[in-house]
């Protein structure tokens, strides 16, 4: 196969004089392939046309927007093929809740960032999705009491404040956030 993915004889599902069946190899990707006799010095044929290796495609990825920690859907066909999702900025992942061929369900990186996810196979060829993931972030609706007394503790309500792991005032002046 194209990246030089061997399937010996003794693996050939059938062999005739006009027929060979094999199973294409699981890291296997789109290309030209080779037939050999095997010889010391072979005989090579090369296919006229690409063979065309699936891929995975992503319909839909859901919720958005779509908090660290949380699962996150991705809809489509093939999605078994997937063996690593990457986010933005990098964080991987490789083990999912759940993994089907139009479903893949899998828990978001706490440092994952906005933008488009790559899916990758086990030829290592990257499936980057036209939706992008956006990640939910911390919304303040108030702050109390305003104005605050330095030394003070001061409550800060919102959406999404689970997710705040530090707090910094004016100046550079780190606050320690307590839980309730």
């Amino acid at each position: 196969f194209s990246n030089k993915k061997t399937v010996n004889d003794t693996a050939f599902v059938s062999q005739t004089k006009t027929k060979i069946e094999v199973k294409v190899p699981e890291d296997a990707k789109t290309g030209l392939f080779v037939i050999s006799n095997g010889a010391v010095d072979p005989i090579l044929v090369e296919s006229a046309t690409e063979l065309l290796v699936s891929l995975p495609v992503v319909t839909q990825v859901s919720p958005t927007p779509v908090k660290a920690g949380t699962a996150l859907t991705i809809d489509g066909t093939d999605l078994d093929l997937t063996r690593e999702v990457i986010f933005n900025g990098g964080s991987k992942v490789s083990s999912f809740t759940s993994a089907s061929a139009t479903q893949l369900v899998l828990n978001v990186p706490a440092d994952a960032k906005d933008g488009a996810i790559k899916l990758v196979v086990a030829s290592l060829v990257e499936v980057v999705t036209a939706q992008e993931v956006v990640m939910a972030v911390p919304t303040i609706t108030s702050i109390s009491p305003d104005p605050a007394k330095t030394g003070s503790s001061v409550t800060v309500s919102g959406v999404d404040l689970d997710l705040v792991t530090r707090v910094t005032f004016g100046g550079g002046k780190v606050g320690a956030v307590q839980s309730n």
